[in-house]
């Protein structure tokens, strides 16, 4: 007698069948490409809208030990934030590259860490943000919006550092849990974790400060018990986001610090109310220039009064070119197959020649800010010798076309751009 087959019974055969993928799930793959399970922890995750929620942050790296900590990281499953130190991830871009691609935050811990150079004036700190921010983004390919200041922002800030970062795109964020392991050389791996959990009489989300840069043999033995002990007490764990304001210390009275630290009006309108649209998001602009394509993120390009304005370094770049610059008469010089286009930083005047004998002259509306000479996309293609022919615009990108004056000889064509080496 055959027996029909229920609901219930569909479903005990459907999780039946399922259980060999359920448990491949669990495995992942190992550097030589087999599967392994066994190097995969799963400890009890509570639900993010009921759980506090820990972030983890590592400051001073990459270094020697921030691999073993990105292992640990991805044993345990655990995403965390990482405040870089630009001459390190110069050192280490493969490094900066893997924590991006594992899913943690990179966050700006300014170029050198030097307190005498970072403290001393507002502007040199600013300028070490900059240059730590561009070497992240040729590796990572995004501006990092969080920063923390070199042995925190307490004593080392005043209103004048937290006003004009903020007023520059930034987020300054602090920690509310020291662990301890960079009070003094060799600080104990129990030592470090009983610093770093703060679980009882504690309420709330917790900020640890850990290292990765120094020696930091001790931290990475403690961080598998900091991350058991903070899951055991139901906490979740997270990344730093730019939109969280909290965890930043109390400004501290410093005399004279204002006055000391406050740059001009000129330099803050030059230098720091621009750069917030560098880290705002929207729609990436794909430049086709001949048979050359290249795309800018929002932030390489700005509106401008109807019109797309670039870096010239930037847009040049992209499509294949070199950067030099002749400071002694301001000049960046611009050659294109054949063609060269000079643009003269102190007349606002540009020359395009194709060749010595057949050169047009005339004002540009490009501006040199922040030491960058941006101008309009439409004048640099025309300039170049490749009018725009078309613009169109989708729901996920602009994109603009150029005519072509002649037919391109070969892919190899190329631009370079003469520009000077301290803007890069």
């Amino acid at each position: 007698m055959k027996k029909k087959l229920t609901v219930g019974m569909l479903v005990i055969l459907l999780l039946t069948a399922m259980l060999p993928f359920t448990a491949s799930v669990s495995a992942r793959f190992d550097d030589g490409g087999s599967m392994k399970r066994a190097d995969v922890i799963r400890l009890p995750v509570q639900s993010k809208k009921d759980a506090p929620t820990v972030y983890l942050t590592f400051d001073d790296g990459p270094g020697k030990y921030t691999e073993q900590v990105l292992d640990i990281l991805k044993r345990y499953q655990v995403q965390a934030t990482f405040f870089v130190l630009g001459q390190h991830a110069e050192r280490s871009p493969e490094q900066i590259r893997r924590i991006v691609e594992e899913g943690h935050a990179l966050g700006n811990h300014t170029y050198n860490h030097n307190y005498k150079e970072l403290y001393g004036d507002f502007r040199t700190f600013w300028k070490q943000i900059k240059q730590t921010e561009e070497i992240i983004y040729e590796i990572a390919g995004y501006r990092p919006q969080l920063v923390r200041a070199p042995g925190g922002s307490y004593g080392h800030f005043d209103k004048v550092y937290f006003d004009l970062l903020q007023q520059g795109g930034y987020n300054v964020v602090d920690w509310n849990v020291d662990s301890g392991d960079s009070k003094h050389a060799g600080v104990p791996a129990a030592q470090i974790e009983a610093g770093a959990v703060r679980t009882d009489g504690h309420v709330g989300d917790k900020v640890v400060l850990l290292h990765d840069g120094g020696v930091r043999e001790e931290t990475v033995k403690a961080l598998p018990g900091i991350i058991k002990k903070y899951r055991s007490a139901g906490y979740s764990f997270d990344v730093l986001r730019p939109d969280q304001t909290q965890w930043k210390s109390p400004v501290k009275k410093m005399t004279d610090s204002n006055s000391k630290n406050t740059p001009d009006e000129r330099w803050i309108a030059e230098y720091v109310l621009p750069n917030k649209t560098l880290l705002l998001s929207g729609k990436p602009l794909v430049l086709e220039f001949g048979r050359l394509k290249t795309s800018l993120a929002f932030g390489e390009y700005e509106w401008n009064e109807g019109r797309i304005v670039v870096s010239l370094r930037t847009a040049v770049q992209r499509l294949g070119g070199t950067v030099t610059w002749n400071s002694a008469t301001k000049t960046a010089s611009v050659a294109w197959n054949g063609r060269t286009v000079q643009v003269h930083a102190d007349t606002e005047r540009v020359t395009s020649c194709k060749d010595t004998n057949r050169c047009v002259s005339g004002a540009s509306k490009f501006v040199m800010r922040a030491g960058v000479i941006r101008l309009p996309l439409r004048d640099l293609f025309q300039w170049a010798g490749h009018p725009v022919s078309q613009m169109r615009v989708t729901q996920a990108e602009y994109r603009v076309t150029t005519l072509q004056e002649e037919a391109l000889p070969s892919l190899t064509s190329r631009i370079v751009v003469a520009y000077n080496e301290s803007n890069n």
